[in-house]
């Protein structure tokens, strides 16, 4: 894996482009091999194997488009529901508040220590 550029086509972009292309990614919750179709007993990566999955697709700027399948009765399996609200909560716990905000419409500038 190389850096994504969110300008160019094509599935890591181009550095040298000037068109704006937004990039994304669809993991799967059926894993390790990337399922895309509900079928019994398959395994469901867990919490865990998802934050680095979440980590690599939106830390490289990519939307996550995370990829869900219905079972037979058109309904979400009970331990991929575990997963996606376990993750969900885990995004907004980790990511849910900003580093830093501000209220003045005045200020132009705003620094950051780190």
């Amino acid at each position: 894996n190389g850096p994504v550029w969110q300008t160019g086509f094509g599935y890591l972009g181009n550095a040298s482009s000037s068109q704006w292309v937004d990039k994304f990614c669809d993991p799967q919750l059926i894993g390790p091999n990337s399922i895309w179709f509900w079928e019994p007993n398959l395994d469901v990566r867990t919490l865990e194997d998802m934050i680095p999955i979440y980590h690599d697709i939106v830390g490289r700027g990519m939307v996550m488009e995370l990829a869900f399948s219905i079972n037979r009765d058109g309904l979400v399996d009970p331990k991929h529901e575990v997963v996606y609200k376990e993750l969900g909560q885990w995004v907004r716990d980790c990511y849910g508040s900003p580093v830093v905000s501000r209220s003045s419409q005045h200020q132009n500038r705003l620094e950051l220590d780190l």
